[in-house]
């Protein structure tokens, strides 16, 4: 991910060089290299945070490293006099694979290119610019790094949105102009006749907005990770959307995101925004509490973490915590899906505080709460049994051409939907063809 140094003076602020900001990310797990003669940076992001993948995120990261002040984008969201509920409504018919989803609404809105300052920020970042609706949709996502979707509002039959599995047989035309065959797995955001989009991967063609665009519907939803990584494997279409859908966004955050949007909408493109948020929210979402030990997270790091440090830390990392006799309750952020056990915590503090400042030992502590017997050390000293005993093992691929899958069996080959190559193109039927 690209994001450029000038952008993250806007949320904190930056005064190391950048080959000094690509050293301090990477040493905080966010390996970097500086490009574009030092105004940006490629950051590679491991999949379990996609709370980074914003500028603003980057930002948090760069705040509790250098215990600068974080600054939150700051907007106002002024509405006009009709209410956006008298203009659509949501019905989530599978609350599984979409627990929430939210809208604004806003009118009389001017589509034309976008202004400067916007166009260079996202050329910068890798986004070309297509007008100043669509470029306003994509710079929240690079800013924020909530996925959204601006709905033109006169193509929405029936003022109504709903959210479901396609069904059997059911196609669609996606943005990119291509007839998309759907199976039950997919998941549509539909108006009161149609498929307008598939859930977080991307819009359909038939209410994309336009030259003659007046009034939008602007989308801003949590999409189960698991639908949205199957959905996009199917059609092998990746997109800016399902790869931070695919990785779990902020539930609670989709919200902020959705006025970012709204007020930049009013601000460029002269849009009214209607009274209050139409938000689908049937049951609460709420993350998972963590019980942290001090003297076991220390024993396991390796540094005895002095209490300010702690408490700094999981504030600047949005964690709240509360005191206790050994330890702190803690409760992670909603955009951080990653933070589920105490060892978690523990690795983010050993992150902050720098894997190269804690001393090597040769001696070694733990906490052991079990020991369980490893199959594999059995399945070991079996093979190396059978190879005394004068056997060979052999190790074969489970993908095979299409002819060695055909010429073992008399029913047809099981065939992968998106083979890396024509000789891993089936499922094996025999282990001959690897002998």
């Amino acid at each position: 991910m690209i994001v450029t140094i000038e952008w993250l003076k806007d949320y904190v602020d930056v005064d190391l060089s950048s080959e000094d900001l690509a050293d301090l990310l990477t040493n905080a797990g966010h390996e970097s290299d500086v490009i574009q003669d030092g105004k940006a940076l490629d950051i590679e992001l491991t999949p379990n945070r996609p709370d980074c993948m914003s500028h603003f995120g980057v930002a948090r990261e760069i705040a509790v490293l250098t215990g600068k002040t974080l600054r939150p984008p700051q907007f106002a969201v002024k509405e006009s006099g009709e209410k956006a509920a008298d203009v659509i409504s949501i019905e989530i018919m599978d609350k599984k694979e979409c627990p929430r989803y939210a809208c604004r609404v806003v009118k009389n809105v001017k589509v034309n290119a976008s202004p400067e300052w916007l166009v260079k920020r996202l050329e910068a970042a890798g986004i070309r610019s297509i007008n100043n609706l669509v470029d306003i949709s994509n710079y929240v996502l690079l800013e924020m790094g909530h996925p959204l979707h601006i709905f033109d509002l006169q193509e929405i039959a029936g003022a109504k949105i709903i959210v479901r599995l396609a069904r059997k047989g059911e196609t669609m035309k996606t943005l990119d102009g291509k007839e998309r065959k759907l199976t039950q797995e997919y998941l549509l955001i539909c108006d009161g006749e149609k498929p307008v989009a598939l859930a977080g991967i991307m819009g359909g063609e038939n209410s994309e907005v336009s030259d003659s665009t007046t009034d939008v519907l602007i989308e801003s939803a949590y999409f189960d990770p698991v639908t949205v990584r199957k959905g996009s494997k199917a059609l092998g279409l990746s997109t800016e959307a399902s790869r931070r859908f695919e990785r779990g966004t902020d539930y609670e955050g989709l919200i902020t995101a959705l006025d970012r949007t709204a007020s930049l909408l009013a601000e460029i493109a002269g849009g009214e925004i209607s009274d209050g948020i139409v938000d689908a929210y049937p049951q609460k979402m709420k993350a998972a509490p963590i019980y942290f030990r001090t003297e076991i997270s220390s024993a396991t790091a390796g540094v005895n973490f002095e209490a300010s440090f702690i408490e700094s830390t999981f504030a600047g990392l949005g964690i709240s915590s509360t005191k206790t006799d050994d330890g702190y309750n803690c409760v992670p952020p909603t955009f951080r899906p990653d933070l589920e056990r105490e060892i978690d915590l523990t690795e983010e503090l050993a992150r902050i505080y720098g894997f190269s400042r804690i001393k090597s030992d040769f001696t070694y502590g733990g906490y052991l709460t079990d020991v369980t017997w490893d199959t594999a050390d059995y399945l070991r000293e079996l093979r190396q049994f059978f190879v005394g005993l004068g056997f060979n093992e052999v190790s074969t691929n489970s993908l095979i051409r299409k002819s060695e899958a055909t010429h073992f069996t008399e029913s047809d080959a099981v065939k992968l939907q998106n083979p890396i190559s024509r000789d891993m193109a089936f499922l094996r039927t025999s282990l001959f063809p690897g002998l």
